[in-house]
């Protein structure tokens, strides 16, 4: 346990939750398809209750790196460490993710209407030519029960237009359920330690004089981009410091005293 020696002395502190990791998701027979495409995504993670139905937490968008397990990346980073608390409360957590962030839905039929037209007769593996990866396409036909093979009838406005609407909607919803997160042998950072309320703003412990915190110790995580490597080296510089100052504040109270 990181946090024994903490503990030992009475201090308090929360779980401890692996984060800034990837995550392992349920449908694995789609991922060991998707395995080692990266692609620029929208994601959306949704706590699922079968009362309450899904209830939408955040959205994270940028680079998503899909691996035989489930998802992975910065973009998943992020949301990993909320993902880890929800998954430990026995929480069903449920991501979203947008293949296609840059479409807007509102225009989407008219996009499909203009490519039926500049592709008609097309089979489904040409007609996405250029718009989806032909992995994430294959797994949208897949979860469709299409083929890349099929002919989009030109004589059935209606059905090819459900068709190619049902392979988009797919892309756009690709709604996947995470019941793991990787450990904390692999994760950047750990989510969760000693409650912040027992120290001050120098990080001396209110009720342990001469005993200071800082870094992942603390119950403190942030986001990718430096965060964290930034309060851990600010956080240890100011304890550091204020220890210092007390020692030598310590050092001379003693020598006034005549003692060593």
């Amino acid at each position: 346990d990181p946090l024994g020696p903490a503990k030992c002395l009475g201090l308090r502190s929360t779980a401890l939750y692996p984060s800034l990791t990837r995550c392992i998701c349920l449908e694995d027979f789609y991922y060991r398809q998707l395995a080692g495409v990266r692609s620029h995504v929208r994601l959306k993670l949704y706590e699922e209750n079968r009362a309450a139905g899904r209830k939408f937490l955040r959205q994270e968008e940028g680079e998503l790196q899909l691996t035989k397990e489930g998802i992975s990346g910065i973009v998943v980073f992020q949301l990993s460490g909320e993902i880890a608390c929800m998954l430990s409360e026995k929480k069903r957590a449920i991501v979203e993710i947008n293949f296609l962030p840059e479409f807007l839905e509102g225009e989407l039929s008219g996009w499909i209407e203009k490519r039926l037209s500049l592709l008609p007769g097309r089979c489904l593996k040409d007609f996405f030519l250029g718009v989806l990866h032909k992995k994430v396409l294959d797994v949208c036909l897949q979860a469709e029960e299409l083929k890349g093979t099929q002919e989009i009838p030109c004589e059935n406005r209606r059905k090819s237009f459900q068709m190619v609407s049902s392979v988009m909607e797919r892309a756009l919803h690709f709604t996947t359920e995470v019941t793991g997160v990787s450990d904390m042998r692999q994760a950047q950072v750990c989510r969760g330690g000693l409650i912040l309320s027992q120290f001050d703003t120098k990080l001396e412990c209110r009720t342990l004089a001469g005993c200071f915190a800082c870094g992942e110790v603390l119950n403190v995580d942030g986001e990718c981009g430096g965060y964290n490597l930034h309060f851990a080296w600010g956080s240890g510089l100011l304890a550091g410091r204020e220890a210092m100052k007390r020692a030598l504040k310590n050092r001379r109270g003693r020598g006034n005293d005549g003692r060593k």
